[in-house]
C-alpha cells in the first residue's frame, strides 16, 4: 500500500502547475440559447410593464380616429426573471484528458496546502485536533455535520483534516458527517447567500447540508456496527497517535525552541500529505476521467430529456445518483444545477443537485476504503457496506428533499447563486500553491521511500520507524535499538 501510495503522490507532484484559480472561466460545454425567445409572462410576471415616468400620459391633443388607439410606453420589467435554458455550445472543443488532469491539479492545490497546513499546525501545537477529536466521539455524527458547517474549507482542503481526525481514532460515522457537510455547504458561503439571495435560501442550504451530513453519518456508522467493523478510525486511532507523540518525547521538550516547533509542524505536514496526496490523486484523476469520457454524467437531466423517457421520480434519482463521484467545486456545481433548473428542471431538483454533488466525491469515498485497509476481511467489508450506506443515503436524503421543495413551492434561487461560494484566496498563494503541494508530495514520497529503504536493513527497528516516524530522534533510535 506504501508504494502505491509513493507512485500517486509522485505523480500528484508531477501533475500540479501553477495557474489561475478555479473560478477563471474558458470556453463552457453549456451556454444559453441565444435563439430563444423570452414569453410576454414568466412566473407571473409580465416581460413588459408602463413605463413610470411621469411624461408617460396621453397627450390632450390626441385623436384616436386620427392617430389610432394611444398605447403607453412600455420598459423592461425588473421582476421578469426569464433566463434562456442551457444548450449545448456549438463552438466548444473538449480539451485533453491531459489538460483537464492539469487543470483539476491546479484547482485542488490551494485547497490541499491549506487543509494539510493547518492539520499540521493543531497537531504540533497538540491543542484543538485532540479536543474536536474527543468532542467527535461522544457528539457523532451530528457533531461531526455542525463542525463540518463551521468549516471554511472545500472537499480538498477538508479531506488532511478528515484524514487527522480519523488517525486520532474519530468514528468514521461522526468524520463521514465532518466531510459531508464541509463539502456541501458552510458558514461562510451562507454568509454571503444571505446578501444575495436572502434569509430563506441561505439558511435552507444550511439546513439541507445538515440534513444530508447527518444522515451520511447515521449511515456510516450503522453499517460499521452491523459489520462488526466498530465505529472507529483507521491506523491505529489515538492509541497510535499518543505512541508517535511519546516517542517524539515530551510536547515541552519539542516545542521548546522555534526550531522544534517547525520540525513538528514539518513533520506533521509530511504524515498528512502521504495520507492525504495519494487519496485526492486518485480521485481527481477518477472523477476528470469519468467527466472526460462520460460528459453526461455532469448533464444528466438534459441528456435523459428532461425526464421524459424515465419519468419524473427516476429522472430526479439518476441525476442525483449521476453526481456522486464527481469531484465538483461549488461554483461549478452551482453552474450544473442552474442549467438543471434552465432546462426545465424543477427548483427541488436543482437545489438537491447543489447540496449533494460536492456532498462527496470519490476522493471522500476512497479515505472510507483506506480506513479500512489492513484491519482484516471483516473490516474491509464492513467499509465497503459503509461506503455503499452512505452513497444511498446521500441519494435518497437529497430525493427526498428535492421532493419536499417542489411540495411547498418554494424557489430557493438556485439560478440566481452563481456569485455564492467559498471565501477567496489571496492570488499570491494560488499561484503559489501548486508548487507547495509538489514540494509536498515530493518530501512525502522522498520519506516513504526512505523509510522502506530503512525497513529492508534495520529489520524490527525499522518496523517501528515506519509506524511512529519518529525513530531518527534519540528515543526512537534507543527503542530500534
Amino acid at each position: 500500500m506504501r508504494s502505491l501510495d509513493t507512485i500517486t503522490v509522485l505523480l500528484l507532484a508531477a501533475g500540479a502547475d501553477a495557474g489561475d484559480s478555479c473560478c477563471k472561466k474558458r470556453l463552457q460545454r453549456l451556454i444559453p440559447d441565444a435563439a430563444a425567445v423570452p414569453p410576454d409572462v414568466h412566473e407571473g410576471q409580465p416581460r413588459l410593464v408602463v413605463d413610470p415616468d411621469p411624461a408617460n400620459v396621453r397627450p390632450e391633443s390626441w385623436d384616436d380616429e386620427d392617430d389610432g388607439p394611444w398605447e403607453p410606453e412600455m420598459v423592461p420589467n425588473p421582476a421578469f426573471a426569464w433566463r434562456p435554458p442551457i444548450v449545448p455550445n456549438p463552438e466548444y472543443t473538449p480539451p485533453t484528458l491531459a489538460t483537464e488532469l492539469e487543470e483539476e491539479a491546479r484547482k485542488a492545490a490551494p485547497w490541499v496546502v491549506l487543509g494539510v497546513g493547518l492539520s499540521a499546525l493543531l497537531e504540533a501545537a497538540q491543542l484543538p485536533v485532540e479536543a474536536l477529536a474527543g468532542l467527535l466521539r461522544c457528539a457523532g455524527p451530528l457533531g461531526g455535520a455542525l463542525l463540518g458547517l463551521a468549516t471554511p474549507l472545500c472537499s480538498c482542503g477538508s479531506l488532511p483534516v478528515a484524514a487527522a481526525f480519523v488517525r486520532d481514532g474519530v468514528p468514521l460515522g461522526a468524520v463521514v458527517a465532518f466531510l459531508t457537510a464541509t463539502q456541501s455547504a458552510g458558514i461562510d458561503s451562507a454568509a454571503i447567500g444571505w446578501g444575495l439571495l436572502g434569509p430563506t435560501a441561505a439558511l435552507a442550504r444550511l439546513a439541507g447540508s445538515l440534513l444530508l451530513a447527518a444522515a451520511a453519518g447515521a449511515a456510516a456508522s450503522l453499517a460499521l456496527r452491523g459489520g462488526g467493523g466498530g465505529g472507529g478510525g483507521g491506523g491505529g486511532g489515538g492509541a497510535e497517535l499518543t505512541s508517535r507523540r511519546a516517542a517524539s518525547g515530551t510536547p515541552g521538550a519539542r516545542r521548546s525552541t522555534v526550531s522544534g516547533f517547525l520540525g513538528s509542524v514539518g513533520g506533521a505536514a509530511l504524515s498528512t500529505a502521504a495520507d492525504t496526496l495519494p487519496t485526492v490523486g486518485v480521485g481527481l484523476v477518477l472523477s476528470t476521467a469519468a467527466l472526460h469520457f462520460l460528459p453526461w454524467l455532469g448533464t444528466a437531466y438534459q441528456s435523459l430529456d428532461g425526464g421524459g423517457s424515465l419519468g419524473p421520480l427516476l429522472t430526479r434519482l439518476a441525476v442525483l445518483a449521476c453526481a456522486l463521484p464527481l469531484q465538483l467545486c461549488e461554483h461549478s456545481t452551482v453552474s450544473y444545477a442552474s442549467a438543471i433548473q434552465r432546462a426545465g428542471g424543477s427548483s427541488g431538483l436543482a437545489f438537491a443537485f447543489l447540496l449533494s454533488a460536492p456532498a462527496t466525491n470519490v476522493s471522500s469515498l476512497l479515505l472510507l476504503l483506506r480506513a479500512g485497509a489492513g484491519k482484516g476481511k471483516a473490516a474491509s467489508r464492513s467499509h465497503v457496506a459503509a461506503l455503499l450506506s452512505v452513497a444511498a443515503a446521500l441519494t435518497g436524503t437529497a430525493l427526498a428533499l428535492s421532493c419536499l421543495v417542489d411540495h411547498f413551492g418554494v424557489d430557493l434561487l438556485v439560478d440566481r447563486g452563481e456569485g455564492v461560494g467559498a471565501v477567496p484566496l489571496p492570488a499570491w498563494y494560488v499561484a503559489a500553491s501548486p508548487f507547495l503541494a509538489a514540494a509536498l508530495a515530493a518530501a512525502a514520497g522522498a520519506r516513504s521511500l526512505g523509510r522502506r529503504w530503512h525497513a529492508r536493513r534495520g529489520g524490527g527497528g525499522a518496523a517501528h520507524c515506519a509506524t511512529d516516524g519518529d525513530c531518527c530522534a534519540p528515543e526512537g533510535k534507543a527503542k530500534a535499538a
